[in-house]
């Protein structure tokens, strides 16, 4: 019996609308495109701040992150004439986070010490280096003290004497001055807290102080306590969780009787900015609207009497300083609208105020502005920050050029635009195009939000305070759901006149029309769900790559928006080609 033959049918596959060098040119393009991106957000928005000398002498011009350094908390102060600071010797382990709050690792880095002329600005560098790096530094007699947990420094001239003291310190709080000595609050392991005072090259313990215990201690934001301090008026500071708590005077007793110790000064009752309980035990103790973020840079210290906070908003990146001024038993925010941008700073008090920046500038505070002393070019910080967004702008739009414009001549020369449809055949927009629209449309859905969360961020502690002042509670939570609210309204704008009609303000004057598919209207549900996914497509605006991607390498040059709403972005015909 003859078997029939046995028939295989070949499987065609069709084949991609590019070849192979289209495909080895984009790798190419896309290759250098990710390392001008990661060269324009790594590299130059250090690099367009002016600085004085010595930021060009570490060559900074080019390559700003390497010239910026951190300046301890609690290590600046006035010294034979001169602002003095305490800075890294060398990169600590995160960027802009100072080491504190015992964290040995980071105090392990040695350190160095600066001078500013009060008048020019104008730093020197001196000969002494401290290794470990102390907690904190203070004058007390015309002499520069430094302490760790088990070090003492003093400094004469360029010469740095150490005294190694029998009692180690377990968790001490920055050096103060107590009764004309130098004095520390150190934690013990069984949580009390004691004052010492450094006499004779030993630590001798004078009493013991009461600090606010939580009932819920969060390991994400360590306590610490500070003491600021001159000759009349003695203040604590107690940061636990993201409350900044403080209150005059230590009511010290004998450690023979820690109970006596809860018997806090009184003092008149303030608002509370913001909307946080106080914690149990904390009798005298008032709460302080300084942010306490995790990691994030605090200072406070007395100015011709008067306490002042300065703080920072984030560890990581460079951000404005925030101010607040004690006066009459309230905290006032008197941030200036432009405020200096940094990851570490130092204050200085007494009868003049001084801030350091991490780029070793000195600007002097004076009520609600920030006066620049160094020397140099008369930038104002208004200046700076419009410079600053300028040349953020500037790079990124050079960065999405080149990639727009690469594929743009790339398609052009290896892909045909022709787009068909039954006996209809439209031409498909070139990246080119829908990149000016896309830009022309982002600056109507996009830029009233960036603009208002830009006011909201830089009034934030105002806004807190003139919340607790009308009693709205959550107001910032309000402003918030105000600029996502203005976000998605204009989205639905965009997607009402590309679902009915198929442009949008950008897609109108570039000339060019998005539709289904089958080269009808698409409808506002899809076209909603393609505005939406643009974020997906430019991972969230800070890169265009992958829509530009699939775009050049799909067959109908689709990104995953138009993937998900079926959709197309042909020239308009109704227009006359250009």
């Amino acid at each position: 019996m003859s078997q029939l033959p046995i028939h295989q049918e070949r499987v065609e596959f069709e084949a991609p609308p590019y070849g192979g060098r289209f495909i080895f040119q984009m790798v190419l393009m896309t290759i250098a495109a990710i390392a001008f991106q990661v060269a324009i957000n790594f590299l130059v928005p250090f690099g367009l701040w002016y600085n004085s000398s010595i930021a060009h002498q570490l060559g900074r011009a080019g390559f700003g992150s390497l010239a910026s350094v951190t300046v301890m908390p609690g290590s600046s102060f006035i010294w034979k004439g001169e602002v003095w600071a305490l800075v890294l010797a060398g990169p600590p382990q995160v960027p802009g986070i100072a080491p504190a709050r015992g964290n040995m690792t980071a105090r392990s880095v040695s350190s160095r010490l600066v001078a500013f002329d009060r008048k020019t600005g104008k730093m020197r560098e001196t000969k002494i280096t401290l290794s470990p790096t102390p907690l904190g530094m203070i004058v007390i007699d015309d002499q520069l003290w430094g302490v760790s947990e088990n070090v003492v420094y003093r400094i004469e001239g360029d010469k740095v004497i150490l005294r190694y003291p029998t009692r180690q310190l377990q968790q001490p709080t920055k050096p103060f001055h107590y009764d004309g000595h130098l004095a520390v609050i150190d934690r013990s392991r069984s949580d009390v807290f004691s004052v010492l005072t450094f006499q004779n090259g030993e630590w001798v313990e004078e009493g013991l102080v009461d600090v606010p215990a939580l009932a819920a201690p969060s390991p994400w934001f360590p306590s610490e306590l500070r003491i600021v301090s001159d000759q009349k008026r003695t203040f604590m500071f107690y940061s636990e969780n993201q409350t900044i708590q403080f209150r005059e005077g230590l009511s010290l007793v004998s450690a023979s009787d820690p109970a006596s110790a809860l018997g806090a000064d009184d003092l008149p009752p303030l608002p509370q900015p913001i909307g946080t309980n106080l914690p149990k035990n904390s009798s005298g103790w008032k709460t302080t609207p300084i942010p306490n973020n995790w990691g994030n840079s605090w200072e406070v210290t007395l100015i011709k009497g008067e306490l002042w906070g300065h703080s920072l908003t984030s560890p990581y990146n460079a951000s404005a300083v925030q101010q607040y001024h004690y006066q009459n038993g309230s905290w006032l925010c008197t941030t200036p609208p432009f405020a200096p941008e940094m990851q570490s700073f130092g204050v200085v008090g007494g009868e003049s105020g001084y801030l350091i920046t991490d780029d070793l500038r000195l600007l002097s505070i004076d009520q609600s502005t920030f006066q620049q002393v160094t020397t140099g070019v008369p930038l104002s910080e208004r200046l700076r920050a419009v410079l600053k967004l300028f040349g953020l702008l500037f790079c990124y739009l050079l960065s999405i050029g080149m990639l727009v414009l690469g594929t743009t001549w790339l398609m052009k020369i290896h892909r045909r635009s022709d787009y068909l449809f039954g006996k209809r055949t439209m031409t498909q927009a070139s990246i080119l195009r829908r990149a000016v629209a896309r830009a022309i449309d982002l600056v109507i859905t996009v830029f009233p939000s960036v603009f208002w969360t830009s006011v909201v961020a830089d009034s934030h502690a105002k806004i807190e305070q003139q919340s607790a002042l009308m009693g709205i509670k959550n107001l910032v939570f309000i402003v918030s759901l105000s600029i996502i609210g203005m976000w998605i309204a204009g989205i639905l704008v965009l997607s009402v006149m590309q679902g009915i009609w198929g442009i949008t303000p950008g897609k109108w004057l570039c000339g060019i029309r998005t539709l289904r598919t089958t080269l009808r209207p698409c409808g506002v549900l899809r076209a909603f769900a393609r505005e939406l996914l643009v974020y997906i497509d430019s991972v969230f605006l800070m890169t265009w790559l992958p829509g530009v991607l699939l775009i050049a390498f799909t067959p109908h040059w689709q990104r995953l928006g138009d993937l998900t709403a079926d959709t197309v972005v042909v020239l308009d015909p109704q227009r006359p080609p250009r």
